[in-house]
């Protein structure tokens, strides 16, 4: 009754016979996968006390919809010693033209694996085209596909302004300094002699594998360095105006003794109202609060000292 001409199981067939071949850790897991969104056939018969007049209007040989009032049940395989095994079928092909049943249901394989696991032993196992392929996806197999999908990292949706807050979050706070701080002398060089272009890159490049667009222009950007000696170059960057928000760097400040090879990395941060807090940043997890910033003129100043301390 309820069969489908459309669907297309071609490439899980192939991963079928490969894994039926060569049963190793790589054909396990392309299996897992695409079984895990997979649509199959399944017989199924009536139970023997329905009342067979509410299939009267209902048209055959033809994809529908169950009527109401209307029980099917799988038509469940057992071998000699008794064990039942869920039969699923890739496609009609695979069903012989000697089998036939009085109703086939479209079932996604986590709605069969679910029946099985709701029928208190009686199904031991799924089987997979059993007069072609008979492939037994056993007990580990369905219980391995639910750890796979516990395990699987979670989508997390959000908006546009979400996202954009996080891409500011990630390059001023963990991509530049990150940066500065592994390949100091090669990254200060090029920091110092274009500001803008080398921080819009990282944004850039941040922005590139998905879909929302780089909202920032090379001009959103202004900077100025100060080579005070030899010894100590200090470089101010204004961050842009667009998608500012809590937790948004205002100005990022970069010291730099190149002799020695020191660098430090002061960020301007957006607090609560107008609020704005000064902190160094010297690693993922190591933050220190510098307490609030001065006025803007000001901030270079605090910079140079607590880098000097």
């Amino acid at each position: 009754m309820e069969q489908n001409n459309i669907i297309n199981n071609s490439e899980l067939e192939m991963a079928v016979q490969t894994f039926a071949k060569e049963q190793n850790k790589e054909n396990l897991a392309k299996l897992m996968a695409l079984m895990h969104t997979a649509r199959l056939l399944v017989p199924a018969v009536f139970p023997s006390d329905m009342d067979m007049s509410l299939l009267e209007n209902m048209p055959q040989g033809e994809p529908t919809k169950i009527p109401e009032g209307v029980k099917l049940l799988p038509a469940v395989l057992r071998n000699p010693d008794g064990d039942g095994f869920f039969p699923a079928f890739t496609g009609k092909e695979q069903i012989p033209e000697n089998q036939k049943y009085p109703a086939i249901l479209l079932l996604s394989y986590v709605e069969i694996r679910n029946m099985i696991d709701k029928s208190n032993g009686q199904i031991k196992a799924m089987v997979v085209n059993p007069f072609t392929d008979n492939l037994i996806l056993n007990p580990a197999f369905l219980e391995a596909t639910k750890r796979a999908e516990a395990e699987a990292p979670k989508q997390i949706k959000m908006s546009i302004p979400q996202f954009h807050h996080v891409i500011r979050l990630q390059v001023e706070r963990t991509i530049l300094p990150a940066l500065l701080a592994t390949d100091t002398a090669s990254s200060m060089e090029k920091l110092a002699a274009e500001p803008e272009k080398f921080v819009y890159a990282l944004f850039d490049k941040a922005y590139e594998p998905g879909s929302v667009a780089n909202p920032y222009r090379v001009s959103d950007f202004s900077s100025m360095v100060l080579d005070i000696s030899d010894t100590m170059q200090y470089i101010a960057i204004r961050m842009p105006a667009k998608n500012m928000a809590k937790g948004v760097c205002r100005n990022i400040y970069v010291a730099y003794n190149p002799q020695t090879g020191r660098q430090a990395y002061y960020v301007a941060i957006q607090a609560e109202g107008r609020k704005i807090s000064l902190v160094e940043i010297k690693g993922p997890s190591e933050i220190v609060d510098l307490g609030d910033a001065p006025g803007e003129g000001e901030e270079i100043r605090r910079i140079m000292e607590a880098f000097e301390q």
